[in-house]
């Protein structure tokens, strides 16, 4: 009896040591642990203020962007896309082309598959039906390990500077008839001295009626190499000097013919020159 009693308190012995042993182990795992949820946790924070910074830059740029997965659902908006789709937090994960939007843009669904397949950015202009235009731009989303893992599309407000090539295309297509019907030689020169416009009275005057000489070069052309330096330091002196509001120099037509030009300066808004010349038939002289 008193050997068993031995033996049954070694086992218990032993059982202690493993316990402890054990406990030791689950302690130094609970410390492993602990060490990996703040390190969890520390990312997480992380990864919610790397988002937060994104939106909020997002948003303050005022572009409307949507972020797509691979199926062309929501991922993601910013604020700004709210006034080009009906969208709302809810949306997030529904197919983009099933929200109302005003843009008047039937292929949209077709370029953003076209775009995953390819990998080839797609941009283009589009109004919406109150007459917005926005520049549409669809690019794969890449991942920082350079996977394609969807779609970003933005779309960037045009509608000022489309209205003013609009209207800059409208006065252009004004001043060419106006220019067309002028009873007198008009030459338009930009401050390099390329020919930006020509009347057709001038190229009758120049005997080029028939060429094409706009996007020429006028010093080269029609001034003769040894004038060529003094006549275009007169004209460029109209811009840079009060004194020089007209500049006068001979030019030779098609036929040598010698010709005279009297010049003017004008400064564009953006700060380029364009000088006009008219060109005197009454000075024409007899070929050189």
């Amino acid at each position: 009896t008193n050997e068993e009693l031995q033996s049954t308190n070694e086992e218990l012995q032993s059982a202690n040591e493993e316990l402890t042993t054990s406990k030791e182990e689950m302690q130094s795992m609970n410390e492993e642990l602990q060490t990996m949820n703040v390190e969890l946790q520390s990312k997480i924070d992380d990864s919610i203020r790397i988002n937060n910074d994104m939106k909020n830059l997002l948003n303050s740029i005022e572009i409307a962007t949507l972020f797509l997965d691979k199926e062309l659902n929501i991922r993601q908006f910013t604020i700004p896309a709210t006034k080009i789709f009906k969208l709302k937090q809810s949306d997030i994960g529904r197919q983009f082309t099933d929200q109302v939007t005003d843009l008047e843009y039937p292929e949209m669904f077709n370029d953003a598959q076209e775009v995953l397949r390819t990998l080839v950015f797609i941009e283009k202009p589009v109004i919406t039906h109150d007459g917005r235009w926005f520049n549409i731009r669809m690019l794969p989303y890449r991942t920082f390990e350079d996977k394609i893992d969807g779609l970003v599309i933005t779309f960037i407000n045009i509608t000022e500077s489309k209205y003013l090539e609009d209207a800059l295309k409208n006065s252009q297509k004004m001043f060419n008839s106006l220019l067309k019907g002028f009873p007198i030689g008009v030459i338009c020169l930009s401050a390099n001295g390329i020919i930006i416009e020509i009347s057709e009275k001038a190229r009758k005057l120049l005997g080029y009626d028939e060429l094409e000489v706009g996007g020429e070069n006028f010093f080269t052309s029609f001034i003769s190499r040894t004038d060529r330096k003094t006549v275009e330091k007169g004209i460029n002196r109209l811009l840079t000097s009060e004194s020089h509001k007209v500049y006068e120099n001979s030019i030779k037509d098609f036929n040598g013919n010698v010709l005279r030009l009297s010049w003017s300066a004008y400064e564009l808004t953006d700060g380029q020159s364009v000088f006009v010349g008219i060109i005197n038939e009454r000075t024409n002289l007899s070929p050189a």
